[in-house]
């Protein structure tokens, strides 16, 4: 345990020094704490007991306090365009906000989706499409855009075919009733 604490303070210590990579590994840490005292909260806020809820209250706290840190480490990198680092604060954000619609993650997820894209990276391109579509509009113009790269083909039309044969003749019917 002391030697895994002294990697996690050498890891916040190249975050703070600027190493995107480390920012993304120490925001990394710092979630993953959040979601432990998040599922410890849980199992003391069930029982009645005075003691055990004042236990709970205070595993929120340390969830609320690394999803903080989290934020703060991966701002840098996610503010630098790194894709990871994009689509690890887009879930931040989204773990954070408990209910309430007012989210950025939204926005960091575009960044991954449209970093990871760029890259030629399509898996995980579509995952962060996928936090897209859950945190936000439908008709947002960054969803429509990553939509439009992610799936350029377009649906076949199956109740009006057509080919290329109908569409030069429309014209000259067309062009013939204007004529007269």
């Amino acid at each position: 345990i002391e030697a895994a604490y002294k990697i996690q303070k050498s890891i916040e210590g190249w975050a703070k020094a600027g190493s995107h990579d480390a920012d993304y590994f120490a925001g990394l840490i710092a979630f993953e704490e959040a979601k432990r005292f998040d599922e410890e909260f849980r199992i003391y806020a069930g029982h009645k007991d005075e003691r055990y809820l004042e236990a709970g209250r205070k595993f929120l706290e340390a969830s609320d306090r690394e999803v903080r840190r989290a934020k703060e480490f991966l701002h840098p990198a996610a503010y630098a365009h790194r894709p990871e680092s994009c689509m690890l604060m887009g879930e931040v954000l989204e773990y954070e906000r408990l209910g309430t619609h007012d989210t950025n993650a939204l926005v960091f997820y575009y960044c991954a989706a449209r970093e990871y894209y760029i890259a030629g990276q399509r898996d995980p391109a579509l995952r962060a499409y996928a936090g897209m579509m859950r945190t936000g509009h439908p008709q947002s113009p960054m969803i429509i855009e990553m939509h439009a790269r992610l799936f350029p083909k377009q649906p076949p039309n199956l109740w009006r075919p057509i080919s290329p044969a109908s569409t030069s003749a429309a014209p000259a019917a067309a062009a013939g009733k204007v004529t007269h």
